[in-house]
């Protein structure tokens, strides 16, 4: 346990807080994660729920859109308009390459 994946966080209040991180293993083997509360002595308790552990995938994936934004439909069809940003780094932090594509 010697990667941090999140870093220390302020947690103000008693609302509920998401936080999440990447662990990014440089070999196979056995890997322990631990969950770590810093506080002032007899200041305040945290609940750890909804712990989620995923399928590896590629560092060189592209990230996260952003700037994402739902419209739903003025006369209250099913339907909505979703725009975005497509990721401008991939899930390392590294720029994307993008090439253009020509379709004939």
């Amino acid at each position: 346990m010697t990667n941090e994946v999140v870093p220390p966080t302020d947690l103000l209040n008693s609302a509920k807080v998401t936080l999440s991180g990447f662990i990014t293993p440089q070999e196979d083997g056995l890997y322990y994660v631990g969950f770590h509360a810093i506080s002032d002595k007899d200041n305040a308790y945290i609940y750890i729920d909804d712990i989620t552990v995923s399928e590896p995938m590629s560092s060189t994936a592209p990230g996260e859109v952003t700037d994402i934004v739902f419209v739903p439909d003025y006369d209250g069809a099913n339907s909505v308009e979703i725009s975005f940003n497509t990721p401008a780094v991939d899930f390392s932090g590294a720029p994307l390459v993008y090439r253009k594509l020509i379709v004939r």
